[in-house]
């Protein structure tokens, strides 16, 4: 698990990771819960099987695409987007060594 806490940490996450545990049984994808300390949200985070994935970036460009349309109706319906529609959490840039 520490090597997901390291990967967990290459996204811009509110709070510290204080433990990761799988979640459920995928058979196409590995599902974990990223727990943090204090108040600051929990999160999935997920290992993509890249046999049937195999473009990843294009599949993700394709989940924010969507979730961002859904944000936006949610809004013009007068509900929350925080709490009705997943947030996809990028990954935090830094400096190429």
């Amino acid at each position: 698990m520490d090597k997901l806490k390291e990967i967990a940490t290459q996204f811009a996450i509110n709070g510290t990771v204080s433990e990761i545990k799988a979640l459920g049984a995928g058979f196409i994808n590995d599902t974990f819960k990223v727990i943090t300390e204090g108040n600051a949200p929990d999160y999935i985070l997920q290992r993509k099987n890249k046999n049937i994935f195999p473009d990843v970036p294009a599949m993700m460009d394709n989940i924010c695409a969507v979730t961002a349309h859904l944000r936006l109706k949610a809004a013009e319906a007068g509900d929350d987007p925080d709490r009705s529609v997943l947030t996809v959490v990028r990954p935090v840039r830094r400096p190429r060594r």
